[in-house]
């Protein structure tokens, strides 16, 4: 009898998913034209106006999963990202058999953005700084997004204008999500890939350098600009989904990687030249960065690599990406 209880309390927490607790993790990608973010290179607009970005920061908050049954809140997570950093953040732990997407927002909600800043200790996200500071004032709260740099409006090759693009304001409080997951028994994992270039995709630099706020007139200023590439979701996407262009899910099928279970090396075959091979963790985090003369065929030594799961990024000629699964042992 007694074990038949037993059987039957196991029966029931396998079927609830009760117990089954797993830890979250969110990281980011800091990306400029499909490639790691560098400060120190210069990147240029659909203008031909070339720039370079001396900061990147803001704000993401209000994290909450979607599953079957509804959302669930995570911890009070408040997180400042800043772009010349990497950007990894544990979000707690959840009791959830299934988890189909992660939602979030871009800024600092309202109740907070207009409370007290100095109840936060020093070093909380929150917290005012002596420098860079992301809190404005009592009047218009933090500062959602800090995006500043230098750019040539000549064409000289000099740096002449000095930007500075901050978005505040409760109305720019933006929504986000990530649909595109990994899972296990122990954690789950989501990867955001956001390109600064495709945030300032149509900015031109020979207007307002200085703008701050953020009004949600049509295009009016670069704030406006900026807002609309958020809310489309026009530069960013999950790190785990194929990000592919017109009749990609063919290129994909002949997409050939061996061998795969993988130990000491791994082979790809791709209908077009390979420019560039990214391997993640199950975290998101890149192991690997490679950037191989164009070819069709690659060849990567996986030295180093423990045994697990891992996701191989290929980039092609036609500028499309494609994401396949990959097992070491």
């Amino acid at each position: 009898m007694r074990n038949l209880l037993v059987i039957l309390v196991l029966i029931f927490l396998s079927q609830t998913g009760f117990g089954q607790v797993r830890s979250v993790h969110f990281r980011i990608n800091h990306l400029a034209k499909g490639a790691p973010l560098s400060y120190s290179l210069i990147y240029q607009n659909d203008l031909e106006q070339d720039y370079r970005f001396t900061r990147i920061e803001y704000f993401i908050t209000g994290f909450e999963l979607s599953s079957e049954t509804g959302r669930m809140s995570l911890i009070d997570s408040v997180c400042l990202v800043n772009a010349a950093k990497p950007a990894q953040y544990d979000l707690g732990s959840i009791d959830l058999e299934r988890v189909d997407s992660l939602h979030f927002h871009f800024g600092v909600d309202k109740e907070r953005n207009h409370g007290d800043p100095s109840v936060y200790p020093l070093g909380h996200p929150l917290a005012p700084r002596d420098r860079y500071s992301m809190h404005w004032d009592w009047a218009s709260g933090y500062r959602f997004w800090a995006v500043e740099g230098d750019a040539d409006t000549t064409g000289d090759g000099e740096m002449d204008v000095s930007f500075q693009y901050h978005i505040a304001i409760d109305g720019n409080y933006l929504p986000a999500s990530l649909e595109t997951i990994v899972q296990n028994n122990d954690s789950i994992s989501f990867l955001m890939d956001i390109d600064y270039v495709d945030l300032l995709a149509g900015v031109d630099f020979r207007g307002e350098p200085v703008v701050h706020g953020g009004f949600g007139g049509p295009y009016d200023t670069p704030l406006d600009s900026m807002l609309v590439r958020l809310r489309t979701r026009s530069c960013y996407s999950s790190g785990f989904q194929r990000v592919l262009n017109t009749n990609s899910d063919l290129d994909l099928q002949q997409t050939s990687m061996h061998p795969n279970p993988a130990h000491e090396s791994l082979h790809i075959d791709h209908p077009y030249r390979i420019e560039h091979i990214q391997i993640l963790d199950e975290l998101g985090r890149m192991i690997k960065d490679v950037l191989p003369a164009p070819t069709h065929e690659v060849s990567i030594q996986l030295e180093g690599l423990k045994p697990g799961v891992y996701f191989v990024r290929i980039t092609d000629e036609k500028e499309c990406i494609s994401t396949k699964r990959l097992i070491i042992r």
